[in-house]
Protein backbone atom coordinates (compact mmCIF):
# COMPACT_ATOMS: atom_id res chain seq x y z
CA UNK A 1 0.00 0.00 0.00
CA UNK A 2 2.02 2.90 -1.35
CA UNK A 3 -0.50 5.72 -1.50
CA UNK A 4 -0.54 7.82 1.69
CA UNK A 5 -4.33 8.15 1.55
CA UNK A 6 -4.75 4.36 1.50
CA UNK A 7 -2.42 3.99 4.45
CA UNK A 8 -4.23 6.70 6.39
CA UNK A 9 -7.55 4.90 5.83
CA UNK A 10 -6.12 1.58 6.98
CA UNK A 11 -4.71 3.23 10.09
CA UNK A 12 -8.18 4.53 10.90
CA UNK A 13 -9.79 1.12 10.31
CA UNK A 14 -7.14 -0.59 12.44
CA UNK A 15 -7.79 1.72 15.36
CA UNK A 16 -11.55 1.17 15.02
CA UNK A 17 -11.19 -2.61 14.83
CA UNK A 18 -8.92 -2.76 17.87
CA UNK A 19 -10.86 -0.37 20.08
CA UNK A 20 -14.46 -0.95 18.97
CA UNK A 21 -14.84 -4.23 17.07
CA UNK A 22 -18.27 -5.43 15.87
CA UNK A 23 -20.37 -7.36 18.42
CA UNK A 24 -19.35 -11.01 18.62
CA UNK A 25 -15.98 -10.34 16.92
CA UNK A 26 -12.45 -10.07 18.29
CA UNK A 27 -9.56 -9.18 15.96
CA UNK A 28 -5.82 -8.64 16.36
CA UNK A 29 -2.81 -8.09 14.14
CA UNK A 30 -0.65 -11.16 13.51
CA UNK A 31 2.58 -9.41 12.54
CA UNK A 32 2.68 -6.85 15.29
CA UNK A 33 2.83 -3.47 13.58
CA UNK A 34 1.64 -4.82 10.25
CA UNK A 35 -1.87 -3.75 9.25
CA UNK A 36 -2.24 -6.24 6.39
CA UNK A 37 -2.41 -9.54 8.27
CA UNK A 38 -5.09 -10.13 10.88
CA UNK A 39 -6.77 -12.94 12.71
CA UNK A 40 -10.24 -12.86 14.19
CA UNK A 41 -12.53 -14.95 16.38
CA UNK A 42 -16.26 -15.15 15.71
CA UNK A 43 -18.40 -16.24 18.64
CA UNK A 44 -21.14 -18.65 17.69
CA UNK A 45 -24.45 -16.77 17.55
CA UNK A 46 -27.28 -17.68 19.89
CA UNK A 47 -30.13 -19.85 18.57
CA UNK A 48 -27.78 -21.54 16.08
CA UNK A 49 -25.96 -24.91 16.10
CA UNK A 50 -22.74 -22.88 16.56
CA UNK A 51 -23.60 -21.30 19.92
CA UNK A 52 -20.83 -21.73 22.49
CA UNK A 53 -18.16 -22.10 19.83
CA UNK A 54 -15.44 -19.70 18.73
CA UNK A 55 -14.38 -19.81 15.11
CA UNK A 56 -10.99 -18.52 14.05
CA UNK A 57 -10.47 -16.69 10.77
CA UNK A 58 -7.45 -15.49 8.84
CA UNK A 59 -7.76 -12.02 7.25
CA UNK A 60 -5.44 -10.68 4.53
CA UNK A 61 -5.54 -7.11 3.25
CA UNK A 62 -4.35 -6.67 -0.36
CA UNK A 63 -2.03 -3.94 -1.55
CA UNK A 64 -4.80 -2.25 -3.56
CA UNK A 65 -7.20 -2.10 -0.61
CA UNK A 66 -9.84 -0.64 -0.50
CA UNK A 67 -10.20 -1.00 -4.24
CA UNK A 68 -9.90 -4.75 -3.78
CA UNK A 69 -11.67 -6.70 -1.03
CA UNK A 70 -9.78 -8.46 1.76
CA UNK A 71 -9.57 -12.24 1.69
CA UNK A 72 -11.03 -14.21 4.63
CA UNK A 73 -10.70 -17.89 5.41
CA UNK A 74 -12.01 -20.01 8.30
CA UNK A 75 -9.23 -21.76 10.19
CA UNK A 76 -11.70 -23.58 12.44
CA UNK A 77 -13.75 -26.32 10.73
CA UNK A 78 -17.46 -25.52 10.56
CA UNK A 79 -20.44 -27.42 9.10
CA UNK A 80 -22.08 -24.74 6.96
CA UNK A 81 -23.58 -24.67 3.42
CA UNK A 82 -21.68 -21.48 2.48
CA UNK A 83 -18.25 -22.49 3.89
CA UNK A 84 -16.27 -25.39 2.50
CA UNK A 85 -13.86 -27.75 4.22
CA UNK A 86 -10.90 -25.52 3.27
CA UNK A 87 -12.51 -22.58 5.05
CA UNK A 88 -13.33 -20.59 1.91
CA UNK A 89 -16.42 -18.39 2.20
CA UNK A 90 -19.11 -17.84 -0.42
CA UNK A 91 -20.12 -14.24 0.26
CA UNK A 92 -20.87 -11.53 -2.30
CA UNK A 93 -19.15 -8.86 -0.20
CA UNK A 94 -15.82 -10.66 -0.56
CA UNK A 95 -15.83 -10.57 -4.38
CA UNK A 96 -15.40 -7.83 -6.93
CA UNK A 97 -18.24 -6.95 -9.31
CA UNK A 98 -19.85 -8.25 -11.42
CA UNK A 99 -19.76 -11.51 -9.48
CA UNK A 100 -19.56 -9.84 -6.11
CA UNK A 101 -20.71 -6.67 -4.44
CA UNK A 102 -17.49 -5.34 -2.93
CA UNK A 103 -17.33 -1.54 -2.68
CA UNK A 104 -14.49 0.72 -1.50
CA UNK A 105 -17.02 2.09 0.98
CA UNK A 106 -16.84 -1.24 2.83
CA UNK A 107 -14.22 -1.84 5.51
CA UNK A 108 -12.80 -4.61 7.66
CA UNK A 109 -15.40 -4.20 10.39
CA UNK A 110 -18.33 -4.41 7.97
CA UNK A 111 -16.80 -7.48 6.28
CA UNK A 112 -16.44 -9.35 9.59
CA UNK A 113 -19.99 -8.39 10.52
CA UNK A 114 -21.21 -9.74 7.17
CA UNK A 115 -19.43 -13.06 7.78
CA UNK A 116 -20.99 -13.37 11.25
CA UNK A 117 -24.37 -12.61 9.69
CA UNK A 118 -23.82 -15.40 7.16
CA UNK A 119 -23.03 -17.88 9.95
CA UNK A 120 -26.25 -16.92 11.67
CA UNK A 121 -28.38 -17.06 8.52
CA UNK A 122 -26.99 -19.50 5.89
CA UNK A 123 -27.87 -18.90 2.23
CA UNK A 124 -28.77 -22.28 0.69
CA UNK A 125 -29.51 -20.69 -2.72
CA UNK A 126 -25.82 -19.91 -3.13
CA UNK A 127 -24.33 -22.90 -1.41
CA UNK A 128 -20.65 -23.74 -1.76
CA UNK A 129 -20.92 -27.45 -0.92
CA UNK A 130 -23.73 -29.32 -2.67
CA UNK A 131 -24.11 -32.16 -0.12
CA UNK A 132 -24.19 -29.80 2.90
CA UNK A 133 -26.60 -27.51 1.05
CA UNK A 134 -28.87 -30.44 0.25
CA UNK A 135 -28.80 -31.65 3.87
CA UNK A 136 -29.62 -28.16 5.05
CA UNK A 137 -32.64 -28.01 2.69
CA UNK A 138 -33.95 -31.58 2.95
CA UNK A 139 -32.71 -32.92 6.30
CA UNK A 140 -32.46 -29.87 8.44
CA UNK A 141 -32.54 -31.70 11.79
CA UNK A 142 -29.66 -33.88 10.70
CA UNK A 143 -27.81 -30.77 9.52
CA UNK A 144 -28.30 -29.09 12.90
CA UNK A 145 -27.11 -32.14 14.83
CA UNK A 146 -23.99 -32.54 12.68
CA UNK A 147 -23.23 -28.80 12.96
CA UNK A 148 -23.43 -29.06 16.78
CA UNK A 149 -21.11 -32.06 16.82
CA UNK A 150 -18.49 -30.26 14.73
CA UNK A 151 -18.82 -27.17 16.91
CA UNK A 152 -18.20 -29.20 20.07
CA UNK A 153 -15.30 -31.04 18.45
CA UNK A 154 -13.48 -28.11 16.87
CA UNK A 155 -14.79 -24.79 18.19
CA UNK A 156 -15.47 -25.28 21.89
CA UNK A 157 -11.76 -25.19 22.79
CA UNK A 158 -11.43 -21.86 21.08
CA UNK A 159 -13.75 -20.27 23.62
CA UNK A 160 -11.06 -20.42 26.29
CA UNK A 161 -8.50 -19.05 23.84
CA UNK A 162 -10.90 -16.28 22.90
CA UNK A 163 -11.40 -15.30 26.54
CA UNK A 164 -7.66 -15.40 27.15
CA UNK A 165 -7.01 -13.23 24.12
CA UNK A 166 -9.68 -10.74 25.16
CA UNK A 167 -8.17 -10.58 28.64
CA UNK A 168 -4.76 -9.95 27.11
CA UNK A 169 -6.18 -7.20 24.92
CA UNK A 170 -7.88 -5.64 27.94
CA UNK A 171 -4.63 -5.70 29.87
CA UNK A 172 -2.76 -4.12 26.98
CA UNK A 173 -5.40 -1.42 26.67
CA UNK A 174 -5.24 -0.78 30.43
CA UNK A 175 -1.43 -0.57 30.29
CA UNK A 176 -1.59 1.85 27.34
CA UNK A 177 -4.18 3.95 29.14
CA UNK A 178 -2.05 3.98 32.29
CA UNK A 179 0.96 5.09 30.26
CA UNK A 180 -1.06 7.91 28.69
CA UNK A 181 -2.41 8.94 32.08
CA UNK A 182 1.07 8.87 33.64
CA UNK A 183 2.47 10.93 30.75
CA UNK A 184 -0.34 13.45 31.14
CA UNK A 185 0.13 13.60 34.90
CA UNK A 186 3.93 13.99 34.72
CA UNK A 187 3.90 17.83 34.34
CA UNK A 188 1.46 18.16 37.22
CA UNK A 189 3.61 15.87 39.37
CA UNK A 190 6.73 17.87 38.49
CA UNK A 191 4.94 21.13 39.35
CA UNK A 192 3.74 19.64 42.64
CA UNK A 193 7.28 18.46 43.45
CA UNK A 194 8.66 21.92 42.66
CA UNK A 195 5.98 23.53 44.82
CA UNK A 196 6.73 21.12 47.65
CA UNK A 197 10.46 21.84 47.35
CA UNK A 198 9.77 25.58 47.42
CA UNK A 199 7.54 25.11 50.46
CA UNK A 200 10.26 23.08 52.20
CA UNK A 201 12.81 25.78 51.43
CA UNK A 202 10.48 28.45 52.80
CA UNK A 203 9.87 26.38 55.93
CA UNK A 204 13.62 25.85 56.41
CA UNK A 205 14.27 29.57 55.93
CA UNK A 206 11.52 30.43 58.41
CA UNK A 207 12.90 27.92 60.92
CA UNK A 208 16.40 29.33 60.48
CA UNK A 209 15.11 32.86 60.98
CA UNK A 210 13.16 31.76 64.05
CA UNK A 211 16.18 29.99 65.56
CA UNK A 212 18.45 32.98 64.89
CA UNK A 213 15.96 35.44 66.40
CA UNK A 214 16.66 34.40 70.05
CA UNK A 215 20.41 34.63 69.42
CA UNK A 216 19.99 38.10 67.94
CA UNK A 217 17.75 39.09 70.84
CA UNK A 218 20.35 37.73 73.29
CA UNK A 219 23.09 39.72 71.58
CA UNK A 220 20.94 42.83 71.63
CA UNK A 221 20.15 42.27 75.30
CA UNK A 222 23.85 41.87 76.05
CA UNK A 223 24.60 45.09 74.22
CA UNK A 224 21.86 46.91 76.09
CA UNK A 225 22.95 45.54 79.46
CA UNK A 226 26.62 46.29 78.89
CA UNK A 227 26.32 50.02 79.83
CA UNK A 228 24.64 49.05 83.14
CA UNK A 229 27.80 47.37 84.44
CA UNK A 230 28.99 48.44 87.87
CA UNK A 231 30.17 52.04 87.58
CA UNK A 232 33.54 53.08 88.90
CA UNK A 233 33.81 53.78 92.58
CA UNK A 234 32.16 56.97 93.76
CA UNK A 235 34.17 60.02 93.00
CA UNK A 236 36.61 60.54 95.78
CA UNK A 237 37.53 63.92 97.06
CA UNK A 238 40.71 65.32 95.69
CA UNK A 239 43.97 65.11 97.55
CA UNK A 240 43.18 68.37 99.41
CA UNK A 241 40.11 66.99 101.15
CA UNK A 242 41.93 64.35 103.27
CA UNK A 243 44.51 66.98 104.22
CA UNK A 244 41.84 69.36 105.50
CA UNK A 245 40.14 66.64 107.47
CA UNK A 246 43.38 65.54 109.07
CA UNK A 247 44.19 69.13 109.97
CA UNK A 248 40.91 69.69 111.82
CA UNK A 249 40.19 66.52 113.82
CA UNK A 250 38.02 68.50 116.23
CA UNK A 251 35.42 68.95 113.54
CA UNK A 252 34.77 65.21 112.93
CA UNK A 253 31.33 65.49 114.50
CA UNK A 254 30.44 68.80 112.89
CA UNK A 255 28.31 69.47 109.84
CA UNK A 256 31.18 69.17 107.44
CA UNK A 257 31.07 65.40 106.86
CA UNK A 258 27.31 65.52 106.26
CA UNK A 259 27.69 68.37 103.85
CA UNK A 260 30.39 66.53 101.98
CA UNK A 261 28.26 63.45 101.74
CA UNK A 262 25.21 65.41 100.62
CA UNK A 263 27.07 67.33 98.00
CA UNK A 264 29.10 64.45 96.65
CA UNK A 265 26.24 61.99 96.12
CA UNK A 266 24.37 64.05 93.50
CA UNK A 267 27.60 64.51 91.63
CA UNK A 268 28.47 60.83 91.82
CA UNK A 269 25.09 59.71 90.50
CA UNK A 270 25.26 61.66 87.21
CA UNK A 271 28.84 60.53 86.82
CA UNK A 272 27.90 56.85 87.27
CA UNK A 273 25.04 57.16 84.79
CA UNK A 274 27.21 58.94 82.29
CA UNK A 275 29.99 56.34 82.59
CA UNK A 276 27.72 53.75 80.86
CA UNK A 277 27.49 55.93 77.76
CA UNK A 278 31.05 57.18 77.34
CA UNK A 279 34.34 57.11 79.22
CA UNK A 280 35.00 60.76 78.33
CA UNK A 281 31.73 61.82 79.95
CA UNK A 282 32.79 60.02 83.14
CA UNK A 283 36.09 61.87 83.20
CA UNK A 284 34.37 65.26 82.75
CA UNK A 285 31.84 64.51 85.47
CA UNK A 286 34.58 63.39 87.86
CA UNK A 287 36.60 66.51 87.26
CA UNK A 288 33.52 68.66 87.84
CA UNK A 289 32.72 66.85 91.06
CA UNK A 290 36.30 67.20 92.30
CA UNK A 291 36.29 70.90 91.52
CA UNK A 292 33.02 71.40 93.32
CA UNK A 293 34.19 69.48 96.37
CA UNK A 294 37.43 71.46 96.45
CA UNK A 295 35.48 74.70 96.38
CA UNK A 296 33.23 73.46 99.15
CA UNK A 297 36.22 72.44 101.25
CA UNK A 298 37.76 75.83 100.86
CA UNK A 299 34.53 77.49 101.96
CA UNK A 300 34.32 75.17 104.95
CA UNK A 301 37.92 75.93 105.90
CA UNK A 302 37.19 79.67 105.73
CA UNK A 303 34.18 79.25 107.98
CA UNK A 304 36.23 77.23 110.46
CA UNK A 305 38.97 79.81 110.55
CA UNK A 306 36.40 82.55 111.19
CA UNK A 307 34.82 80.60 114.00
CA UNK A 308 38.20 79.94 115.54
CA UNK A 309 39.04 83.61 115.37
CA UNK A 310 35.80 84.51 117.12
CA UNK A 311 36.39 82.01 119.90
CA UNK A 312 39.94 83.17 120.70
CA UNK A 313 38.99 86.68 122.04
CA UNK A 314 36.34 85.12 124.20
CA UNK A 315 38.71 82.54 125.62
CA UNK A 316 41.55 85.04 126.43
CA UNK A 317 39.63 87.00 129.12
CA UNK A 318 38.68 83.72 130.72
CA UNK A 319 42.30 82.59 130.84
CA UNK A 320 43.38 85.96 132.28
CA UNK A 321 40.76 85.74 134.96
CA UNK A 322 41.89 82.23 135.85
CA UNK A 323 45.50 83.41 136.10
CA UNK A 324 44.50 86.30 138.42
Amino acid sequence: MSHPAHRARLLKETALLETAPPPGVTAWRVDGDSMTHWQALLRGPADTPYVGGSFKLDVRVPGRYPFEPPSLQFLTPIHHPNIDSAGRICLDTLHMPPKGSWSPASNLSTVLSSVLQLVTYPNPRDGLLADVTQQFNEQHDAFVEQAKQMTRRHAMGNAARTEQHETSNAQEDAAAQSAVTAEAAAPAAAAAAASSSAADSSTAAAASATSSAPAAASDSSALLQAPTASPPASTKPSGDAPAVTAATPSLAGSKRPAELTTDSEPAAQPAAAASGDSSSAVDDTTAHADKKQKTQHEEDDGKQDAESAQQLPAEQPQEQQQQQ
